[in-house]
């Protein structure tokens, strides 16, 4: 657990993911990526800003509250991630809004497959058209911390319980690392009721 925690505060990526964004970044959560044991398939075009939407809250306001990133580890080669770049900057055009309405299969020829070596990050913005690969029988192992800088996700925040741990932990961790978790602890819990998930 504490290499983990160690791994999820990284100064090295933090410290990129404020460089980008100008702002210090939270913890918003983990992802784990393996290859599926049976059936191949191609992910839907997505931007994560979707699953934050809801009534009342558009995509357009969601991109506007914050920055959505992840922060990709591969742990062995890897190259099921598929980018549109620029994307995140605008809204969809009439193809890619046909792609993420229709789902998977839909080619986009602006798009770029992210070649990852073992070791290897890539930083990319939730907001960019993404999909992913999936292929049955072809080891997968990719690791995600997802970020929110410049402000908090209040629409799918942190577990509270999570948060609690950490700092908890904080005496046993770097200081980096106790820093971090604190800092997404105060920002969330600063909200009230509502800022943190249990």
């Amino acid at each position: 657990l504490m290499a983990f925690l160690e791994l999820v505060s990284d100064p090295r990526v933090l410290a990129l993911a404020e460089a980008l964004t100008g702002a210090a970044p939270l913890l918003q959560g983990t992802q784990y990526f393996m290859e599926p044991l049976a059936r191949s398939w191609t992910g839907a075009w997505h931007r994560d800003s979707q699953f934050l939407a809801g009534p009342g809250r558009s995509e357009a306001t969601i991109r506007a509250a914050f920055t959505g990133l992840h922060a990709r580890v591969a742990l062995v080669a890897d190259d099921n991630l598929e980018l549109l770049p620029g994307s995140q900057a605008r809204d969809d055009s009439a193809a890619e809004a046909r792609a993420r309405r229709d789902g998977g299969d839909a080619d986009l020829p602006e798009a770029r497959r992210i070649d990852l070596q073992p070791g290897d990050l890539c930083l990319f913005h939730a907001w960019m058209l993404h999909r992913g690969h999936y292929r049955a029988g072809r080891p997968r192992r990719t690791f995600d911390l997802v970020l929110a800088a410049g402000g908090r996700c209040d629409w799918s925040p942190p577990p509270a319980a999570s948060l609690a741990r950490a700092a908890r932990l904080g005496a046993r961790l770097s200081a980096g690392a106790a820093g971090f978790f604190e800092r997404t602890r105060a920002v969330y819990a600063a909200a009230g009721p509502e800022g943190l998930r249990h």
